[in-house]
C-alpha cells in the first residue's frame, strides 16, 4: 500500500503494531483494556477503521489503561476519544492542515514560536513551545479558534510520529516525549487572556492522547507564572501535573538537579535555552504582536 495520506499511514502503521516499554503490570492493563472494550461494543475483534485501528494499537491501549484508575472508567475515556476522533476526522484534519494555503493558517506557521527541535537521549523529539514569546490569545482570534487548536494539533502529531519512527528502529515503543515551556517574556494580561484557549487546548490533547508527557519544563518562568499556574492546573490532567518541573527566570535549568541536561544532551537544545547553535524549524525569535 503507498502511504500519502495520514489516514493511509495510519492503516499502513496498524500492520505493525509495536510493543510498548512497560512494566509487566502496565501491559496486563492494556490487555484488560482490549478485551473491556470489545466486551463493551459487543465483538470479538475490535474496529478496523483508521481511527480505531490508531487509537486500539498497544501504546494507545496502554495510555489510556495509565489514564484512569479503573478498566471501566479507562474503557469510557477510549470510547469517548474514539467518537471524538470520527467525528473530527482527525488524520482528514491534519491532511487539511497541509493543504491550508489560507491567510490564518500562514500567520500561524510565520508566528506561532512552537514545535519539536532535536531529540532526547531515546532518539526521542523533543516539543518546545515559547509561551512567553506569544499571544495565544491574539493568535486564536487572528487564526479562528478551529484553526488554532487544529494547527497545535498537527505541531503536536509531528512529534507522535517522531516517537514511532523511533519505535520502529528500535523494536519497541518509546511512547512517551518530552515537553519544555520557556515562559520569557510572559505577563500577566497577556498570560491571563491565553488561559481559557490553553484549556481548550489541553483538553483536546488530555481527553484524546493522555499519557504522551514524559517530562515537562517549563524554564524562565518569571514571579507571575505561579499565580497562572494555579488557575490552569485546575484543568490539567494530575498525570501532567506530576511530570511538571519550574525552574524561575534566575535557576539554571540546565544543570540544577532535575534540569534539562540530566535527559539532553547540550547540542540538542536550542540555542536561545543556552544550548547548541543548530536553527530551530519554527519561528523562535520572531514574536506575535501584541494588543
Amino acid at each position: 500500500m503507498n502511504c500519502q495520506t495520514e489516514m493511509e499511514k495510519a492503516s499502513c502503521d496498524a500492520a505493525e503494531d509495536i510493543p510498548p516499554i512497560a512494566p509487566e503490570s502496565d501491559l496486563l492493563k492494556m490487555k484488560e483494556l482490549a478485551d473491556s472494550v470489545r466486551s463493551r461494543l459487543g465483538v470479538k475483534q475490535l474496529p478496523t477503521d483508521p481511527e480505531a485501528l490508531d487509537i486500539f494499537s498497544q501504546e494507545s491501549l496502554l495510555r489510556f489503561a495509565r489514564a484512569r484508575r479503573s478498566i471501566a472508567a479507562s474503557t469510557d475515556m477510549i470510547l469517548k476519544s474514539l467518537e471524538w476522533r470520527r467525528e473530527y476526522d482527525f488524520f482528514g484534519t491534519m491532511d487539511s492542515w497541509v493543504e491550508d494555503k489560507s491567510e490564518e493558517a500562514e500567520y500561524l506557521r510565520n508566528n506561532w514560536p512552537c514545535g519539536c527541535h532535536g531529540v532526547d537521549r531515546r532518539g526521542v523529539p523533543v516539543y518546545y513551545a515559547r509561551y512567553g514569546q506569544c499571544d495565544m490569545a491574539l493568535a486564536a482570534k487572528t487564526a479562528g479558534v478551529d484553526r488554532f487548536i487544529q494547527y497545535n494539533l498537527w505541531l503536536s502529531y509531528q512529534g507522535w510520529k517522531g516517537i514511532r519512527q523511533v519505535a520502529i528502529a528500535q523494536g519497541k515503543h518509546p511512547v512517551t516525549m518530552i515537553c519544555v515551556a520557556d515562559m520569557k517574556g510572559l505577563d500577566w494580561k497577556t498570560g491571563l487572556r491565553a488561559v481559557p484557549y490553553f484549556k481548550r487546548l489541553s483538553a483536546a490533547l488530555d481527553n484524546n492522547f493522555p499519557e504522551k508527557l514524559e517530562i515537562a519544563f517549563v524554564v524562565n518562568a518569571p514571579r507571575i507564572f505561579s499565580s497562572l499556574y494555579k488557575l490552569a492546573s485546575h484543568f490539567l490532567a494530575e498525570d501532567t501535573k506530576h511530570k511538571v518541573r519550574i525552574f524561575g527566570h534566575n535557576e539554571d535549568h540546565l544543570h540544577a538537579k532535575s534540569g534539562m541536561l540530566e535527559v539532553l544532551d547540550w547540542e540538542q537544545i536550542p540555542s536561545w535555552l543556552g544550548g547548541g547553535p543548530s536553527p530551530c524549524s519554527f519561528p523562535e525569535t520572531q514574536d506575535i504582536p501584541r494588543q
